[in-house]
């Protein structure tokens, strides 16, 4: 059976994070709360895999350090999407270009009909 995790408000995540050694200043603590509140602990969490060990943070690592991954991710994921759009418009386009020339305008309504519009 998998452990459950108990709910945390946000502040208890933040002390949770500061207990493994994430620095946290106190200005950054507003930024911190709205960060992990928009973004989903565990997400953020994912994130950090490289800077723990152990779940433990390395000497310095800052929750700054933690948001500049995130956005570059975040950034990278985007920039890939807009590309992926433009291949997917154009595959969608071209099916629905060559089934119709094929079966016609309304082909697609009868799975059934095998006559070829030519």
């Amino acid at each position: 059976m998998v452990p459950v995790k108990p709910f945390l408000l946000i502040d208890e995540q933040i002390e949770l994070l500061k207990k493994r050694k994430l620095n946290i200043s106190d200005d950054q603590y507003k930024k911190a709360k709205e960060f992990l509140l928009n973004n989903n602990y565990y997400r953020v969490s994912g994130y950090s895999l490289t800077l723990r060990q152990n779940d433990i943070f390395f000497d310095g690592v800052s929750f700054e350090a933690l948001i500049q991954i995130y956005e570059a991710d975040r950034h990278m994921r985007h920039a890939l999407l807009s590309l992926i759009e433009v291949v997917e418009v154009r595959i969608k386009s071209m099916i629905a270009y060559f089934h119709s020339k094929k079966y016609g305008p309304l082909g697609y309504l009868d799975i059934n009909d095998s006559t070829a519009q030519t």
